[in-house]
């Protein structure tokens, strides 16, 4: 008997599916933005994992050309992201509590630094197919005339970004390093002329990061010798020494601490129940920029590392200034800590010491008079950045 499909079946039908549809749990999702440090420029088609504090990956995607991204929400737990490219170290961010009805939207500033021994990792990742490789009739950079007869010798260590048909993209691409403006100019002069055999993905092919060194030296007998990515018998270039990460930061966790001297233990951010939290104190931050240090986009930033104890209080002398971009506005900061206030860490049920790093970050913004284009260094704004 033909099913006859009338108003009424269609009503009941829609109906069905709304109350289906409430029924189910709402799917979140986990996206963000990669940009570079201290900039408005995006990290695009870098690897980006979703990862438990155990080290398991769950999701991975690459960034776009905008650096955006995203994954569907996870299991219930604590999560890292982190972002990988050919020579680059793994950048991992905070840690994060995520569960399968979470809809977060970050935005990351990812470091682009170089490995140690890059010339060596990178020669050894060279028929890796997870990387673009260099095409047989690309173009390399040539050693500057003016540098070879001079007997310069130096490196460069750029970040090169590869579209999909096998290009540089040299509004995307950026240099990390340059021992001498020769050097730099003959890799950009190169970009034009390089091709590379994109990555494939599913049987499509799609857009690449590459943290690449190219090492210009002479050989012994004053002849010259242009090493890169596709040549052998390359020297060791590492103009970014870097050291290992900890375990918390590449996103897994050590085991809980043992005092062995009777003094309570101090954990890690990732081994307590409850993480100590910032509550309102009577902390003044005083600190003014100087006038040639306001812009319409300044940023200052600050990273500090103390402990705070089981009442809420940062210990003295275990505070260190891990980094800043502004001297004066990191000293402010170290002054403040004394008078920050914690609600405590909590482990099982009872309060505990724990490592608390603190990144706070000051935009301020100047007035622009108008008609004159003159910019007043008085700030009119404060935010965070």
């Amino acid at each position: 008997m033909p099913l006859c499909w009338t108003r009424t079946t269609r009503l009941l039908g829609v109906s069905l599916l709304l109350a289906t549809a409430s029924a189910l749990p709402a799917q979140g999702i986990v996206s963000g933005r990669a940009l570079l440090p201290n900039s408005t420029r995006p990290l695009p088609c870098a690897d980006a994992a979703l990862r438990r504090t155990d080290g398991t990956v769950v999701a991975r995607t690459f960034t776009r050309e905008d650096g955006t991204f995203e994954f569907v929400a996870p299991a219930a737990g604590r999560y890292v992201v982190a972002f990988n490219a050919l020579g680059m170290v793994e950048a991992v961010a905070p840690l994060d509590s995520l569960h399968p009805a979470s809809d977060v939207d970050r935005t990351f500033a990812v470091p682009l630094n170089s490995v140690d021994s890059l010339v060596e990792r990178v020669d050894a990742a060279r028929s890796d197919k997870r990387y673009a490789q260099l095409a047989r009739n690309s173009g390399v950079p040539r050693y500057p005339a003016a540098a070879r007869d001079s007997g310069l010798e130096g490196g460069i260590v750029v970040a090169v970004v590869v579209t999909a048909d096998g290009r540089v993209d040299t509004t995307l691409t950026s240099f990390l390093y340059a021992s001498a403006e020769p050097f730099e100019a003959s890799v950009r002069e190169a970009f034009a002329l390089m091709r590379f055999e994109p990555v494939q993905v599913d049987g499509q092919p799609r857009c690449s990061l590459l943290v690449l060194p190219y090492v210009f030296e002479l050989a012994a007998a004053g002849t010259q010798r242009s090493s890169s990515f596709v040549l052998g018998e390359v020297a060791m270039l590492a103009p970014n020494v870097v050291k290992p990460l900890p375990d918390e930061q590449r996103g897994m966790c050590p085991p809980l601490p043992v005092s062995t001297d009777g003094t309570p233990p101090v954990f890690l951010s990732c081994q307590v129940d409850r993480q100590a939290r910032e509550i309102r104190s009577n902390a003044v931050l005083n600190w003014e920029p100087a006038a040639g240090e306001v812009n319409r986009n300044a940023c200052f930033r600050v990273e500090i590392r103390f402990v705070v104890d089981t009442l809420g209080v940062p210990e003295r002398g275990t505070a260190a200034l891990i980094s800043t971009n502004n001297a004066g506005f990191g000293a402010a900061f170290m002054a403040l800590v004394p008078d920050l206030r914690f609600a405590p860490a909590q482990l099982k049920g009872r309060l505990v010491r724990q490592v608390v790093t603190f990144k706070p970050s000051l935009g301020v913004r100047t007035v622009l008079n108008s008609g004159e284009g003159i910019g007043s260094s008085t700030p009119s704004r404060r935010t965070r950045c």
